[in-house]
Formats: structure tokens, C-alpha cells, sequence
């Protein structure tokens, strides 16, 4: 991902801009996992199970947050790689619980940005 060009204070805490490319301009990153590819294609961040000890039998356990496809949670707990994925988008919207950890984490790399949230 392009390095951000410039920082802006703003009424909120400090905005990162970043190149467009395709319109020659700065803009805001969009959220991450909504849509946002790296430069390669895959997703920036997805969400990954932690199984309990029955394994994924027993349903998930705990959801945490990795980048790209890695299997490694942001908050350092190792995942099986072939456990169940979920988008970015979709944290904080299920049954079980998520990750405290991942989240801090996955919000300080995914600004908020109201206007994409009506």
C-alpha cells in the first residue's frame, strides 16, 4: 500500500490522506475490510475463528482479527489456517464474542469515517 502523502488536522483526531491514483488527488483510505484490497488484490483485513477443544465441532469459540489471509491474530494468537473466515465488516455483528485485543487493533488501522456509515 502507497505510503500517506500528507497528514490534516481536522476537528477530529488527525486525518492520514493517501494517494488516488486514478483522480490525482489525496483522499482518505477507505475502512478497511470494506471492499479495500491491498496491492496485490487480497483483502486487508478478515476475521478468523478460535475453535474451543472440541476443534470446529464445538463452533467458534472466540473471532479475532488477522491481515490479509495470514493466520496469526493481530492480538499474536496463532489460528488454524483452515479455520472459518469472515469479512471485516462483519465485526462486532456475531453471536460469539470477538477479541478485545483485535479490535483495539483493527480500529486503529480502520479510521471511522461517517459518511460511509449512514
Amino acid at each position: 500500500m502507497a505510503e500517506p502523502l500528507a497528514l490534516v488536522a481536522t476537528a477530529h483526531p488527525t486525518v492520514l490522506l493517501w494517494p488516488d491514483f486514478d483522480q490525482g488527488t489525496l483522499c482518505r483510505p477507505p475502512v478497511a475490510g470494506c471492499a479495500r484490497r491491498s496491492d496485490d488484490g487480497g483483502m486487508m483485513h478478515q476475521m478468523r475463528a478460535e475453535y474451543g477443544a472440541d476443534g470446529e465441532a464445538g463452533g467458534v469459540r472466540l473471532w479475532h482479527m488477522v491481515r490479509g489471509e495470514e493466520s496469526v491474530a493481530m492480538c499474536g494468537r496463532e489460528l488454524d489456517p483452515a479455520a472459518r473466515v469472515r469479512e471485516a465488516v462483519d465485526w462486532g455483528k456475531t453471536p460469539e464474542l470477538c477479541c478485545h485485543t483485535c479490535g483495539a487493533y483493527f480500529l486503529r488501522e480502520a479510521p471511522y469515517l461517517a459518511a460511509e456509515h449512514p
